[in-house]
């Protein structure tokens, strides 16, 4: 089988005067190449833009969930923030009990700015992957007009194109239980930033690795969810160039029960997000915690239709947000 070419876009009614996660735009766009060896092996090659193989939320079609119609705290982020430009390679081997085990690695681009939201936003639970080269807003905090005038007033563009010329390294390693009824993977992705100041943007230098699982019990019933750490630095501390004027250490987890039967679907997930802040930078404070739970039902109305009812509650604590006025709690029923 030779190459085949995948691409993926969003478009977007809101999108004329938009940026960032309300825009329309590309999200993907790679090239493919799965080669058979010897018994039970395959690799498989990925040439692009692309979202890394380590969800097991998105595992629908274009990187969406047949769970919820909001994404965890986690995806949430990673549909923000983290998508390879890239050389992606992987090797599977299927051995005679139908375990599968997948080593894959990833030698990649942009991404710089990847932490920035982190750092000066939060995290947040949406369902809109940022377009390439879109710009997301930041929100109006003292210490972006005082210490970083630089960063654009625009906001922080995660997807375009390189800042420092220093390549990023992702890897993972999962395995399959036999006829697909557990799976268990570890990923690991490192943007290499160089922590400078880039014209208006800063390279941050972001390491991040997640686990994740899913398990099939029976009877309809799936028990999944995935843990994330990551740590981010971007700038230079003043006294010390050894230290990072922005040092966050963030966390996010999700378990989540579901049940389907025919087009039905029942969904029930628990998120919890922290972001520590590690920095001595004056007002910059960059600390949030976080929990939000989420009930959907899900039906299959037709093939390539489904319509969806769901209600989110999140309480959150960020003391930059409550500074100049806003709330990051919030009580939603979505129906779609």
């Amino acid at each position: 089988v030779g190459w085949r070419l995948f691409a993926h876009a969003v478009g977007r009614r809101e999108s004329v005067n938009s940026t960032g996660a309300q825009a329309s735009g590309l999200l993907e766009a790679y090239l493919e190449r799965n080669v058979a060896f010897g018994q039970g092996h395959e690799l498989v090659v990925r040439l692009g833009q692309f979202f890394l193989p380590a969800s097991r939320e998105n595992v629908g079609d274009l990187w969406t969930s047949p769970y919820t119609l909001t994404l965890s705290a986690l995806n949430s982020w990673i549909a923000e923030e983290v998508r390879p430009l890239g050389i992606d390679a992987a090797w599977r081997y299927t051995t005679r009990a139908e375990h599968r085990l997948s080593l894959g690695a990833t030698v990649f681009g942009g991404n710089d700015t990847s932490g920035a939201l982190l750092a000066w936003r939060g995290f947040s639970l949406h369902d809109r992957a940022t377009p390439v080269t879109r710009t997301v807003p930041l929100p109006p905090l003292p210490v972006l007009r005082t210490q970083f005038s630089s960063q654009s007033a625009q906001g922080s563009r995660a997807f375009g194109s390189d800042l420092d010329g220093r390549a990023g390294y992702a890897g993972r390693a999962r395995w399959n239980g036999p006829g697909g009824r557990a799976t268990v993977q570890a990923t690991a992705f490192i943007n290499n930033g160089d922590r400078a100041l880039h014209q208006d943007e800063y390279a941050w230098d972001t390491d991040f690795r997640w686990l994740s699982a899913e398990f099939d019990l029976g009877a309809g019933f799936s028990l999944l969810g995935e843990w994330g750490t990551a740590v981010s630095r971007m700038g230079f501390d003043q006294a010390d160039r050894r230290r990072a004027a922005v040092d966050i250490e963030a966390d996010a987890f999700y378990l989540m029960a579901t049940w389907a039967r025919g087009a039905v679907r029942l969904t029930a997930r628990f998120d919890d997000f922290v972001v520590r802040d590690r920095d001595r930078t004056p007002n910059d404070d960059n600390r949030e915690n976080g929990q939000a739970v989420t009930l959907a039902c899900l039906v299959e109305a037709r093939q390539h239709w489904r319509l969806g009812v769901e209600f989110l509650t999140l309480e959150s604590e960020r003391p930059a947000a409550a500074a100049f006025g806003r709330s990051v709690d919030a009580k939603t029923l979505r129906v779609k």
